[in-house]
């Protein structure tokens, strides 16, 4: 598991230095007003269209590869699968996806991350925020760091548990960052397959 965290440290500092990273209001560290305003407001109108596409989704009202391409550039929140409980041990915040792999929690808002990780007792979490393309391609480059536990994507656990396994993140983000109808592709990209936590 150390080499887990020092993995995840280095994509850390990577998204730290793209300057995509901000703390959570817990612990008492603020934005800039003006930054922290525009900031808002932008996840605010993400978090809108990623609960409509989630909802058409989890309706059968789009496909797969539809929901994916239109989630691609919308802003989700997330921090390490890796913490301390508050009682000072550690401990993994994802979720077993049964084969030995895992799901990393991505969520649509501060919000739903915050209610996550205080229910599961992390003590000082940092939240990052990125694109969902963004945060695949955070997760991709994890999991190049040698362990016995690869990653997926859950997109808001305990809501919707949409599931990107880890074995589908290569050809989704290939086919996203190319931009690439993914329509053309008749594989299926995202499950919602619900997952107890």
């Amino acid at each position: 598991m150390t080499k887990r965290i020092a993995g995840w440290i280095l994509v850390l500092m990577l998204v730290f230095q793209a300057g995509l990273a901000f703390r959570s209001e817990a612990e008492g560290v603020d934005l800039n007003p003006a930054e922290g305003e525009e900031l808002m407001i932008g996840l605010n109108r993400d978090e809108e269209t990623a609960r409509s596409l989630l909802d058409q989704f989890d309706k059968n009202l789009i496909d797969a590869n539809t929901f994916l391409a239109a989630f691609r550039d919308l802003n989700v929140i997330f921090s390490t699968p890796y913490g301390e409980t508050k009682d000072g041990q550690a401990r993994g915040y994802y979720f077993p996806a049964g084969d030995g792999t895992a799901f990393f929690p991505v969520f649509t808002s501060a919000e739903r991350a915050r209610a996550y990780y205080d229910a599961g007792d992390r003590n000082g979490y940092l939240l990052m925020i990125d694109s969902f393309l963004g945060s695949l391609k955070t997760v991709q480059s994890a999991n190049q760091i040698p362990s016995p536990c690869l990653m997926g994507i859950i997109i808001d656990p305990g809501d919707y548990g949409i599931t990107l396994h880890a074995s589908m993140l290569d050809k989704v983000i290939e086919l996203l960052d190319k931009n690439v109808d993914p329509l053309e592709n008749d594989e299926p990209q995202a499950e919602n397959t619900p997952v107890e936590g």
